[in-house]
């Protein structure tokens, strides 16, 4: 893919390499505010600093494909949400695209301010991978864009996908966003933050990105298929009306509601 040397690529597009940051097993982030600081495993502390106020985003394809989303209007708000989906063919073609199938939370439909995503990926991205399947969880803040180790998965994998507010209490509420594969001892791959953090859009989507994205460069199964998507409220279980959309749709695309538990993305 044809990229500026002074950019990386992520969920949402091609950024400033200086804006992502990898986050160690162990270590942890702390939002006040908007200062954003990781403690390292040896106790250290590191301020994110800020982007620039004009954010340099070159176009590297169509980007967002497809996805369904869900905005929480009720008064029991988000803490978790999770659910798992399978590791698809790899592309027929592979010409240096990058996919990205993810499950998310951010602050609203219309604010990113907060997000958090597990990933599967495709190629390689800021976080590290090539022509093959693996997984990591991200978080991002105001530009800034922290993500975990890559684990490396096969096609038929099942991924389980996680964000959780875990602790609530006078030191700050704690979200994880995880992800790992079923029945594997492989580990798990996520990102905690602590801070004053509300999540009320929730979504599974398909990035690509590539110049001239075609056909085949997607995965040869032609869908995938999110199973088991449960969101929890602070006192009961929340039941969302998924909505569908396409936004690249060359390629048979369509985003099938099959439950309230279940959507497929489908691009071939």
């Amino acid at each position: 893919m044809t990229m500026p040397k002074t950019h990386d690529l992520g969920p949402r597009g091609a950024l400033p390499k200086e804006q992502f940051h990898f986050l160690e097993p162990q270590e942890s982030l702390h939002r006040v505010g908007d200062t954003l600081t990781k403690t390292r495993v040896d106790g250290s502390k590191l301020e994110l600093p800020l982007p620039s106020t004009t954010l340099d985003q070159p176009p590297v394809g169509p980007g967002w494909v497809e996805y369904g989303s869900w905005s929480d209007d009720t008064a029991d708000k988000i803490i978790c949400f999770s659910g798992s989906w399978r590791v698809p063919a790899e592309p027929a073609v592979q010409e240096g695209q990058v996919l990205f199938i993810s499950m998310g939370l951010q602050t609203t439909e219309t604010n990113s301010n907060d997000l958090f995503l597990p990933v599967l990926q495709w190629g390689p991205s800021a976080a590290g991978g090539g022509n093959y399947w693996s997984v990591s969880c991200w978080y991002q803040h105001l530009g800034r864009i922290t993500y975990s180790e890559l684990l490396r998965v096969v096609e038929g994998d099942t991924i389980f996908g996680s964000i959780a507010r875990t602790v609530d209490n006078e030191f700050g509420t704690e979200w994880v966003a995880s992800a790992k594969v079923e029945g594997s001892t492989s580990g798990t791959t996520s990102v905690p933050v602590v801070g004053d953090i509300e999540l009320g859009w929730a979504f599974v989507a398909l990035e690509a990105y590539s110049p001239e994205i075609s056909c085949d460069q997607f995965p040869a199964s032609g869908e995938t298929t999110f199973r088991d998507l449960i969101l929890k409220g602070q006192s009961a279980p929340l039941i969302p009306v998924w909505k569908p959309t396409v936004e690249f749709d060359q390629c048979n695309n369509k985003v099938d509601i099959v439950s309230d538990s279940e959507i497929r993305l489908i691009y071939l």
